[in-house]
């Protein structure tokens, strides 16, 4: 039996992450239309998600697709977010673990991140006027919200790009000693 070195098992979780990742892209728009179109059976039956107002009566048909359409903005960042996690798993895998294409990944999981607060804000925004939009006038709720969970993945978005400026840094002095004779 062969000894796994570190870079064996880079590669094998690697490719285990990517596979967990093509999963996640494909089921979470899948699972969100399914709820939206579902919502009142779902809702009926104790299914029940947080969301931006209470909902206390079944919704019609175009509200819930006009909430998922909304709740696709969010879900577009988190699948390009995690689009550039499976790339870098991809390069991860191949033994790649130190260039530009590292760099970039890295970068644009932190702006994904930075994105994701903006757009989970603004979406939930949305989300209550969508929800409310067929209530009579006075009973239509326009809610806004920012929290404790929004400041942590801001801060986590900032060090993740702090960390790609750094690996970039760092990229760049391995080039140019790899030049120097």
């Amino acid at each position: 039996m062969k000894n796994k070195t570190n870079q064996d098992r880079i590669s094998h979780f690697s490719a285990q992450l990517k596979r967990l990742l093509t999963t996640f892209i494909i089921l979470i728009p899948t699972l969100t239309l399914a709820y939206w179109l579902f919502f009142n059976s779902l809702q009926a039956a104790g299914f029940v998600i947080e969301l931006p107002v209470e909902i206390t009566t079944e919704i019609d048909l175009i509200t819930r697709l006009l909430a998922f359409l909304v709740c696709l903005l969010p879900i577009t960042v988190a699948l390009y977010a995690a689009v550039q996690l499976r790339r870098l798993f991809s390069l991860y895998q191949q033994g790649i673990i130190f260039s530009y294409d590292n760099v970039i990944c890295f970068k644009r999981m932190g702006l994904a991140l930075l994105a994701w607060v903006i757009v989970g804000t603004i979406s939930d925004t949305l989300l209550s006027l969508a929800l409310t939009i067929q209530n009579p006038v006075g009973e239509r709720l326009l809610t806004i919200g920012f929290g404790s969970s929004e400041m942590t993945t801001l801060i986590t978005g900032s060090v993740i790009l702090v960390i790609s400026w750094v690996m970039k840094e760092a990229v760049e002095m391995k080039h140019e000693q790899e030049f120097t004779v």
